[in-house]
């Protein structure tokens, strides 16, 4: 009896193992065909995403055309101009910086020596083609990768040069070839922020300077209230201001590139042993699942509130953990956006100084106030001082974390001068 009691435990658990195994094998087998199918269903949902941004990109126009306009595309005619920029140049953008700056001597004989100079390129008959271009699809890849790691610098380079060939010809008096060359700086600006996420940056940069430009440029028109009122339609209309939205899309496209390369790594790097205990799809498939929050937040982050994205970049900075994400996810996100958003209030507020220029200019003074302009005009988040009647403005954030910041200041010292 001994012994056919231990060879019927035996066997009890000869059966027991048996029924685990296969128990394990069927688990390990559901599991890794639900992986197998989340990962396809992954990549499809990606490939599609991708496949609309691309088409975005395609569907976008350039808001300004210089001449006469040619469908073509200016981003290859930018990266051959960009390409022939001399890297030694670039130690002269401080210097084309600080004539863009100083809105009150307008030195035309050192504009012409930078114009020839530092700048020759922004004349070539590259950026010519460039600038009579219908539209700017830039690809998938970076700036960076493809033109080496100081093309952001050359680029801004070229967007101070645009706005510096403005300010010649209005050192020179020849006012509506100034105002055309800050709108095709503009233009340039948007072009910019179609691409990634650091051409973005540069395109927000050059943006501002082109705004203020344009601002300044008004307060030098003198009582010619037909040219103010027409640059005050054209800068009120201006639509597609730049932003960082295309340059987080694209990065986080690239983040879902990455993830599904490392992804098809991890499978075909499977071995057997210990480590096959947890299926290989199953496996990957939970690496994806874990990166679907990060890559929603992403999502978010475009259309957040203001004040709600320090706490979503906090989120996207702790679960960025995967090194897929990390190589991928852009530096400086909230200066970024609220760079977006500033440039956004900076709009208004030169559409409104050239407003006021244009009372001053019907009237013989400054408003007492911005009710007084047309309600067209944006008023929102905006406070105006004027310094006297005729001796200009400040115009200020009104409200918010940066109220109180300068928007713009007027030079009247430029228009005095001028007329003395």
């Amino acid at each position: 009896m001994g012994m056919s009691r231990r060879i019927r435990v035996s066997m009890a658990l000869v059966v027991g193992l048996a029924l685990a195994f296969s128990g394990s094998v069927a688990a390990r087998w559901v599991l890794d065909t639900a992986g197998q199918r989340y990962i396809q269903r992954w990549r499809e949902l990606r490939a599609g995403e991708r496949d609309r941004e691309d088409a975005r990109l395609h569907t976008y126009r350039r808001p300004f055309v210089s001449g006469e306009p040619r469908e073509q595309n200016a981003a290859v005619w930018y990266r051959l101009s960009l390409a022939r920029i001399p890297t030694g140049w670039l130690s002269d953008s401080t210097r084309v910086e600080r004539l863009l700056r100083d809105d009150v001597s307008n030195n035309a004989a050192e504009l012409d020596a930078v114009m020839s100079g530092p700048c020759a390129e922004s004349q070539s008959s590259r950026m010519v083609e460039a600038l009579r271009s219908t539209a700017c699809f830039w690809g998938g890849g970076s700036l960076g990768i493809d033109l080496g790691a100081d093309v952001d610098r050359k680029a801004l380079l070229l967007g101070r040069c645009l706005i510096a060939d403005g300010r010649l010809r209005a050192a020179n008096h020849r006012w509506t070839e100034a105002a055309n060359q800050y709108f095709q700086a503009l233009a340039f600006a948007s072009d910019l922020a179609q691409a990634d996420f650091e051409a973005n940056l540069v395109g927000l940069s050059v943006a501002l300077s082109s705004l203020q430009a344009l601002g300044h440029l008004a307060g030098r028109l003198g009582q010619d209230t037909a040219a103010l009122d027409d640059l005050l339609q054209k800068v009120w209309r201006l639509e597609g201001l730049p932003t960082v939205d295309a340059g987080l899309r694209r990065a986080r496209l690239d983040i879902a590139s990455n993830l599904a390369i490392e992804t098809r790594r991890d499978v075909q790097r499977y071995r057997s042993g210990f480590a096959r205990i947890v299926p290989k799809y199953a496996s990957a498939a939970w690496r994806l699942w874990k990166s679907d929050r990060l890559l929603r937040l992403l999502e978010s982050l475009q259309t957040a509130d203001p004040l709600a994205r320090r706490d979503l970049v906090g989120e996207i900075r702790q679960r960025a953990t995967d090194p897929a994400v990390v190589v991928a996810l852009p530096d400086h996100l909230v200066g970024a956006m609220e760079s977006g958003t500033f440039l956004m209030y900076e709009h208004r507020a030169v559409a409104a100084a050239i407003g006021l220029e244009l009372w001053r200019a019907r009237h013989g003074n400054y408003p007492a106030d911005l009710a007084q302009l047309p309600e067209t005009l944006p008023r929102v988040g905006l406070k105006y001082e004027r310094h006297s009647d005729t001796d200009g403005f400040q115009i200020t954030l009104s409200s918010g974390p940066s109220a109180g910041t300068v928007l713009f200041t007027s030079t009247p010292e430029v228009r005095q001068a001028e007329q003395r």
